[in-house]
């Protein structure tokens, strides 16, 4: 095939707050609802689409800052998109909101680029693994003995086999969930990805040295509600699927609007 210039046209934001089916928290922070910034853009007849968990704030700041920088570049030339977008939010600060807000555009183009090209992104980026291991996310301390099972005994139907701890409020509940062993993980030297799993799927795939994905709950809900093509464990582990082109996803507009802020 003949790769020829293919102007970006077009790039939309929106966000979605999705309410929580049960009080999520971690070690430092509680939360009852969680907010999507979706981005699409569009060239040569294909749309991509790229999200990020984040502030509606970060909606805006593509819209105002990354959304002209995007459009009339080269589709397929997508790191000098994300050039451009890294050199216009020097003086707003790289991490945090900016971060976000790149990585959102960043991804749907890489989701065009793929579409466009008739290729799924894993296999665009150069597969590594044909799937990958994922864990669940029930290490939160709000999380009862029940919540675990419910995810550990999915793993006799094909779900999941291990689940992330992570350490509570107080010494009380630590205690039992804490190990000398944990202090490896400071020196891990392959890759894990943390939450996001549909957007993970396919460039873990493409990771020579990738151990598992994080199968978490909340984005995971989210991502079954908004996303045709979110995919589910088989035995422990979650394949990318091959016949359809970029992530393999394809927006819900008709159920998503009634979470739209």
């Amino acid at each position: 095939m003949v790769v020829t210039t293919i102007p970006i046209e077009w790039l939309q934001v929106a966000a979605y707050t999705i309410p929580t089916d049960f009080p999520e928290s971690d070690g430092t922070l509680e939360w009852d609802s969680t907010t999507l910034v979706l981005v699409k853009a569009g060239a040569g007849g294909k749309t991509g689409i790229g999200f990020t968990y984040a502030d509606t704030a970060t909606g805006r700041l593509i819209q105002d800052r990354l959304a002209a920088l995007v459009v009339g570049r080269d589709a397929m030339a997508v790191t000098e998109s994300w050039n451009a977008m890294v050199a216009a939010i020097r003086n707003l600060g790289r991490p945090g909101i900016c971060s976000m807000a790149i990585a959102a555009v960043d991804t749907a183009l890489w989701d065009l680029k793929a579409k466009l090209l008739e290729l799924p992104l894993v296999t665009l980026l150069g597969a590594a693994h044909e799937a990958i291991a994922v864990y669940g996310s029930g290490g939160f301390t709000s999380y009862p003995v029940a919540k675990l099972q419910e995810q550990l005994g999915g793993w006799t139907a094909g779900g999941i086999s291990r689940v992330k701890m992570k350490v509570g409020r107080s010494p009380e509940e630590d205690v039992e969930r804490v190990r000398v062993g944990a202090l490896c993980d400071a020196f891990q030297v392959s890759l894990s990805a943390h939450c996001a799993p549909a957007l993970h799927l396919h460039p873990c795939c493409a990771v020579t040295r990738v151990r598992h994905l994080e199968y978490f709950h909340d984005h995971v809900r989210i991502e079954g509600m908004l996303f045709d093509g979110a995919r589910v464990p088989v035995q422990g582990k979650v394949y990318p699927d091959l016949s359809r082109p970029g992530l393999g996803l394809e927006f819900k507009r008709v159920d998503a609007e009634r979470t739209a802020v």
